[in-house]
Order: structure tokens, then sequence, then C-alpha cells
């Protein structure tokens, strides 16, 4: 069964500083486009000078430039490049951001003292799965009015 090549299209340009966080994402799943959506609200409360969160899909042109095409390809993880250039793969990457973000589920950072191959183990569950429950595009994501900032191409 070959792979199924779908189109990304954002129209935005890099608005990078030396302390932007890159959160990577599956572009066509729509599980990853609601995290998306949920972490972003978070970030436009944020004072314009402190937001360093941005959005990148998987299948699109930053991922090219910052992924190696094993990370590009392999759709089934979240990816959030630090600053410091590190990749947070998985559950790991989920927890980060979650506990950087404001709001009531903050408290799910907790997780993050569980066993990393248990944390994963239900992530990649749901990753598998994400697809059937929750359903897919057929293009990566359009920003919408007020995103144009956190969302790269």
């Amino acid at each position: 069964m070959g792979k199924q090549k779908f189109a990304c299209y954002n129209c935005v340009s890099m608005n990078e500083t030396p302390q932007t966080l890159i959160v990577f994402f599956d572009g066509i799943c729509h599980l990853c486009n609601g995290f998306v959506d949920f972490m972003s609200a978070r970030e436009m409360q944020r004072p314009a000078e402190s937001r360093n969160l941005r959005f990148a899909p998987l299948q699109g042109e930053t991922a090219k430039l910052y992924l190696s095409d094993q990370q590009r390809t392999s759709l089934e993880t979240v990816i959030v490049r630090t600053p410091e250039g590190q990749h947070l793969l998985r559950s790991e990457a989920v927890l980060y951001l979650l506990s950087r973000s404001r709001g009531n589920l903050r408290f799910l950072s907790v997780f993050k003292y569980l066993p990393r191959t248990l944390r994963d183990g239900v992530y990649m569950l749901v990753a598998r799965s994400r697809y059937r429950i929750w359903g897919r595009r057929q293009t990566c994501r359009m920003p919408i009015p007020g995103e144009n900032s956190l969302l790269l191409p």
C-alpha cells in the first residue's frame, strides 16, 4: 500500500525568534489540529511580546528545514523543537506544551513523572487510532484570522 500524498497550503512567512518553540504536527489529523487550536488559543492570551510558540505541519516547508525525512514521514508523533534545537517527541512533547500552557489542563503535566515507556505506549495507542476515531482532512489547515503569526508554512 503506497503512501498517500496530501497538499499543505500555508502562506505564512517564517515568524521566528531565537526563543521560538516550533510544534510540528500532522496537518491532516483532526485530533492534532484540535490540539493546535487549544494551544494557539492559549498562546494568543499571552502578551504579544511573550508569544514564542509556532505551529508547522509535518507535511510543510518548515518541517523540511528542521526535521529529517524520517521525522517528517512519521506522522504518529508531535515534535517540539526547543530554542536550543532539541526535539521532544510523543508524550514528552505534549507534556512539555501542557506544562507551559495557561488554564486548567496544566495539571496534566504531572504525568511526566510516569515512566516514559508507559506514557509513550498510551500516546502511540491514541496515535494509531486517531484517523479512525477523529478522522482526517484532505489538506493541511489554513490559518484562521488571528492565527497568521503562529502558523508556519
